[in-house]
């Protein structure tokens, strides 16, 4: 039988992406020029982790309670994603049981798609808090952060 590991790097590779493993074993891949992580637990056989790590630092104590008040809105109002601190750090994360797990290849474009709207979203947010205009291609995503729903999107999309 084939390792998780195998079976996410194969698969990768054969959607175009270049994956390289981490010192813990975990997979990072780019995609439109953001760097994600696909975390690897053997253990679990059905447990599939795709995240956007650290893609906003926060510097303040005022900018960490907005954090918290949009991270919980985000998270009240997505689907299957979720955001959350780590240390000064936001990150944005899918998490779901794949049974078996190769059914997770089937719905990676749209938790790719779901972190993008995600994080463009919290970004958005924070700007407009600190009086900044938003500018959502900053992070290099061209996707719509009104809530639009990603199932609209093209599947020809990556």
């Amino acid at each position: 039988m084939q390792s998780k590991q195998q079976l996410f790097m194969d698969f990768l590779q054969e959607e175009g992406y270049r994956p390289s493993q981490d010192d813990d074993g975990d997979i990072v891949f780019k995609h439109e020029a953001v760097t994600y992580l696909l975390f690897v637990e053997e253990e679990d056989n059905s447990y599939f982790r795709l995240v956007y790590p650290a893609f906003w630092e926060i510097s303040t104590p005022d900018e960490e309670e907005k954090a918290a008040s949009f991270i919980m809105d985000i998270n009240a109002e997505m689907k299957v994603v979720k955001l959350y601190q780590l240390g000064d750090k936001v990150w944005a994360g899918v998490e779901m049981f794949c049974e078996p797990i190769d059914n997770c290849k089937s719905v990676f474009q749209r938790c790719l798609r779901v972190l993008q709207l995600s994080s463009n979203r919290f970004c958005e947010m924070m700007r407009d808090s600190q009086g900044v205009e938003a500018r959502p291609t900053e992070l290099g995503f061209n996707t719509p952060t009104d809530g639009a729903n990603p199932d609209d999107d093209t599947e020809d999309e990556k």
